[in-house]
């Protein structure tokens, strides 16, 4: 799911692959914490876009035991 927006930044961080994962997605994914504090922090971050198995970024951390 692409949404327009008339930014560069606003349309990066609502970006989802083929598998509906965002960079926020990933960045847990990774556990790295310092792309997922500097994405938490962007007002353009949407936490409650879902991937294709129906997961938002707060159901991703739980799965992969992330915590800052």
């Amino acid at each position: 799911m692409l949404q327009y927006t008339n930014t560069y930044m606003q349309l990066y961080f609502i970006y989802q692959d083929v598998a509906g994962e965002t960079p926020l997605h990933d960045a847990i994914t990774e556990k790295n914490d310092a792309t997922t504090k500097m994405l938490l922090t962007n007002p353009y971050i949407n936490v409650w876009l879902q991937n294709n198995n129906n997961f938002n970024v707060m159901h991703k951390a739980c799965i992969e035991q992330f915590s800052l």
